[in-house]
């Protein structure tokens, strides 16, 4: 179960039968045939796009993080995103990483960290960019053939905090490194994941990576433009909304003091919804799915902004939300709604 304890209210849920088809099977990886996935992104006869996995239509339900994945699959994901290669040497219940995960009937999208300019990589170095590429296609050429792998997430924000058309050739060496990927496995596609603002990048994006198979954008109290920067930008590719979850820190409101003020676990959920349908409507055709973050805890602004779970294991709101949307149905045991501690 890694850290979290599974919810009793899940549990009974699942008894209940309240999940869409109840608990998945369990996927044995040492079964398995040694060969991976064949995962498409096709154009789907004019309407966008969609994508397959071994010829069955699949749309990503997925979390951010790899913590607590037997409870992501018993509440109705489909998929988990990593950040960097050191993720796959992971062991959980002592299996690594996506032995553990293919248990589960979960596919991953590998996250292949590409270096940031901002922390002393300079893209203009030939050896540093030889050494990233074969690190890179190192990591493709172990993990290619794992049934759990879903598709390579190339590089995390990787175009600076002040983008301008300057960095544009971050976008050039990921060019690169997607069609030395796709080279060494032309069976699971690439997803490179940017921050907003959007607009500027998506023109540079268009005009120096063509071979990008789908576009990950990370986003929160924002995540409701998506729509609107796409079409301003003339996007037509495929698109997935790689973390998604409460307004950050930086997007709230602030006490006289200079605090952030922390929206409640309920208005948290509410924009975990509002974020995913806003995105999903907005984009008809792009969109292939999405990564709500963080499944897990962690302490970044305070020890409950971001996780889905608080650090002692019990779930939050946010969590029944996105049961519901990922299985259709309501839990059992759902988290109490609180109401914002108001002040003059």
């Amino acid at each position: 179960m890694g850290r979290f304890g599974l919810h009793l209210g899940l549990v009974a849920a699942w008894q209940a039968g309240l999940f869409c088809g109840g608990i998945p099977s369990a996927f044995s990886a040492d079964a398995a045939a040694a060969t991976g996935a064949v995962v498409e992104v096709l154009a789907n006869e004019g309407k966008g796009f969609a994508m397959r996995v071994d010829h069955a239509f699949f749309e990503v339900k997925g979390v951010g993080g790899s913590d607590g994945l037997s409870l992501a699959a018993g509440a109705g994901a489909n998929s988990f995103r990593t950040w960097g290669i050191d993720d796959l040497e992971r062991r959980i219940d002592g299996k690594k990483l996506l032995d553990h995960a293919h248990d589960h009937g979960l596919r991953a999208t590998v996250g292949l960290w590409v270096a940031h300019e901002r922390h002393g990589f300079c893209y203009q170095d030939q050896k540093q960019l030889l050494a990233q590429r074969e690190q890179i296609l190192a990591t493709v050429r172990a993990h290619k053939n794992h049934p759990a792998v879903l598709m390579w997430g190339l590089g995390n924000e990787m175009e600076g905090l002040n983008y301008t058309s300057a960095s544009a050739h971050v976008w050039k060496e990921l060019n690169t490194l997607a069609e030395l990927i796709k080279a060494e496995d032309p069976n699971h596609p690439v997803m490179t994941v940017v921050a907003l603002p959007l607009e500027e990048k998506l023109k540079d994006i268009q005009a120096c990576y063509p071979a990008l198979d789908i576009l990950g954008i990370n986003a929160y109290g924002g995540a409701v433009t998506i729509p609107a920067s796409l079409a301003k930008a003339g996007w037509t590719r495929p698109i997935i909304l790689a973390e998604f979850g409460p307004h950050g820190q930086w997007e709230v409101p602030k006490t006289a003091w200079g605090a952030p003020l922390e929206p409640t676990s309920t208005e948290k959920a509410a924009f975990y919804l509002q974020s995913y349908d806003a995105v999903r409507t907005g984009a008809p055709g792009l969109f292939l799915g999405s990564y709500a973050f963080l499944w897990g805890n962690k302490h970044e602004a305070t020890s409950t902004w971001y996780g889905m779970f608080l650090p002692t294991g019990e779930k939050l709101a946010a969590v029944d939300v996105m049961i519901e949307v990922w299985s259709g149905a309501k839990p059992g045991n759902r988290c109490p709604a609180v109401a914002p501690i108001e002040w003059d």
